[in-house]
């Protein structure tokens, strides 16, 4: 596999994680959930059809169960603090009705968040990259892509959470940095995918209820038994 094919993988994941918010209108929901399925379904077809999909499922339920105990006291904390709360809150987690914040959790984390991702970051690109140079390639270049991917959805938490948009982006560049090098060790340890799918979609579905009732630092949000009312 060249390095061209390597930098085309890198640059076709952002491109696709970024342009999936980006998407115009009305119907940019439907849009970006179209687009996001038919990304992971092409790159679960390129993964599975080169190795083997019960690659690393033996070992993935350990680490997942960790890293929800671990996500879940994050949660916690910021039910407790006011200051992991502010670090945590977001104004749209708050603002969703329960049934549309139970398909958030229950639909849009696990599989349009963590299997899309993985399969897409862990998974192709992983693939590509390791044939053209190694696992230390793979490791680092799908763990940048990671953090470039997330230049969009930082930029829209900034606007929403009142932050300073390039400060954030900044941050999140980095914390997502981190975890795809995680992630990239954890694929490495267990050689497939399904254990930073599962160690992703736990820690994004602790934080998510973490987000939704954190602690409002400025005592301006609605209790969360307003926030459930429909």
């Amino acid at each position: 596999m060249s390095m061209l094919a390597a930098v085309v993988s890198v640059v076709a994941a952002v491109a696709w994680h970024n342009g999936r918010h980006l998407l115009p209108g009305p119907w940019r929901e439907a849009a970006a959930t179209v687009v996001t399925v038919i990304g992971a379904t092409l790159a679960a077809w390129w993964l599975f059809t080169r190795s083997n999909p019960a690659r690393g499922l033996e070992g993935a339920w350990g680490w997942t169960l960790a890293a929800l105990a671990i996500a879940g006291l994050v949660a916690v904390a910021a039910r407790v603090s006011r200051r992991v709360g502010a670090a945590v809150a977001d104004r749209r987690m708050r603002e969703m009705g329960s049934s549309e914040f139970a398909l958030h959790v229950g639909w849009r984390i696990p599989i349009l968040t963590a299997f899309a991702e993985e399969v897409v970051y862990r998974g192709a690109v992983w693939w590509v990259l390791e044939r053209a140079g190694g696992s230390t390639l793979a490791l680092w270049g799908t763990s940048v892509a990671f953090a470039l991917g997330h230049v969009v959805v930082a930029r829209d938490q900034a606007i929403r959470e009142d932050r300073g948009v390039v400060p954030w982006v900044l941050v999140t560049i980095g914390a997502t940095g981190a975890a795809g090098i995680l992630l990239g060790l954890l694929r490495l340890s267990t050689g497939g995918i399904w254990a930073p799918m599962g160690v992703h979609a736990a820690v994004n579905m602790a934080l998510a209820v973490g987000a939704r009732h954190a602690r409002d630092p400025d005592g301006l949000v609605a209790s969360a038994a307003e926030i459930d009312m429909d």
